[in-house]
């Protein structure tokens, strides 16, 4: 059996794997819930828009099986391993905005205007040529980084955002887990409310609060126009 050391570390890694997922989810929760506040624009559709792709690989067991071709890109014999690679469609959209007089050239990349990843090439190329047909669309902008933009509800990723959060969340409390056995193995006894360890309850306090401010600094400055 692992000595109680290595469930330490790898506690504390899918700690801070929590603390990463949850940054993600708050920043978009910061968008969705502060966009209100920054200024409009009208957006046009530039040169260079397509269905753009990315890959990843999985070990399959037989490269022989009848595979639905929509979702497995591919699949590679190999000698000792077969592998199946699957091919997640989104659109990649470049579009420009007038910004004071400036020309401002963006993207829907941010990870708040991408809705999900698509098994079907198709639909990508749907959407694309949907935005290529529209002559204007309006977006919104953050006044100090005006290449940061918020494209809509439909390109929000409602799925997504949740899962992450509650995902970050669950690996963050696990982690209190660990802090209290550390703090234990050095002779430190962490104080209590209520039968539950201190670290129990700051660390939700903390995601909170951390949360609360990112979305006030998502907030667009008052004198914005």
């Amino acid at each position: 059996m692992a000595p109680d050391w290595v469930f330490e570390i790898a506690y504390g890694v899918l700690g801070l794997l929590g603390c990463w997922q949850f940054d993600q989810a708050v920043k978009k929760w910061a968008v969705l819930i502060s966009h209100r506040t920054w200024p409009k624009a009208i957006a046009k559709l530039r040169g260079g828009s397509r269905v753009a792709y990315t890959e990843s690989r999985t070990l399959v067991e037989d490269p022989y099986d009848n595979i639905d071709r929509n979702y497995y890109h591919s699949v590679d014999a190999g000698p000792f391993f077969s592998f199946a690679t699957t091919r997640y469609y989104y659109p990649q959209l470049r579009f420009t905005y007038d910004h004071q007089g400036t020309e401002v050239a963006t993207d829907n990349l941010a990870p708040h205007n991408r809705h999900a990843f698509y098994f079907g090439r198709e639909s990508v190329a749907a959407i694309v040529d949907h935005y290529s047909n529209l002559r204007t669309f309006p977006v919104r902008y953050y006044p100090p980084r005006p290449g940061h933009v918020f494209m809509g509800y439909r390109h929000f990723p409602w799925v997504w955002t949740p899962i992450q959060t509650l995902l970050g969340l669950f690996l963050m409390l696990n982690f209190s887990i660990t802090v209290e056995t550390v703090l234990t193995h050095f002779g430190i006894e962490e104080p209590q409310i209520a039968d539950r360890v201190i670290s129990i309850y700051i660390i939700p306090l903390l995601a909170l609060g951390y949360a609360i401010c990112r979305i006030l600094a998502a907030r667009a400055p008052r004198h914005a126009g």
